[in-house]
C-alpha cells in the first residue's frame, strides 16, 4: 500500500475514533489480505508526528494506543485576562429592552 494513502487512512481513523487506537486496531482497519503490518503503521505514525510539528494538533501515544489531540499551548491553556463572559456569548447581540422591567403602560398589564 502506498505510504501517503496509509497515512491518510490512519489519520482519518484517529480523528474519527474519539479514543486512542492501538497498532492491532489500526491494522484491523484493512482487509486481512491488505493489512500493512505494524512496521508500516509505525512509519505512518512517525510521518503524522513529523507533519504535525507546525499544527495546532499533535499525535500522542498513550497507554492504550495513539490519538490525535489539540496541542497544549499557552493560548489554549488559560482564559483571556479580564474576560468576564465566554467568547462565544460575547458575539451574541444583546436585546436592549431586556434590562427594563415592564411598566403598567405596556400591553397586557392593565
Amino acid at each position: 500500500m502506498e505510504a501517503e494513502r496509509l497515512r491518510m487512512i490512519i489519520e482519518g481513523a484517529l480523528l474519527a475514533a474519539g479514543r486512542p487506537l492501538d497498532l492491532a486496531q489500526l491494522d484491523a482497519l484493512f482487509d486481512p489480505l491488505e493489512q500493512p503490518g505494524h512496521d508500516a503503521i509505525r512509519a505512518a505514525l512517525d510521518t503524522i508526528t513529523a507533519a504535525s510539528a507546525e499544527r495546532a494538533w499533535e499525535l500522542r501515544q498513550t497507554a492504550s494506543g495513539y490519538r490525535l489531540q489539540v496541542r497544549r499551548t499557552g493560548a489554549l491553556d488559560r482564559p483571556a485576562v479580564g474576560r468576564k463572559t465566554p467568547a462565544l456569548f460575547a458575539l451574541v447581540p444583546r436585546n436592549p429592552g431586556a434590562d427594563r422591567l415592564p411598566s403598567a403602560g405596556d400591553a397586557g398589564l392593565h
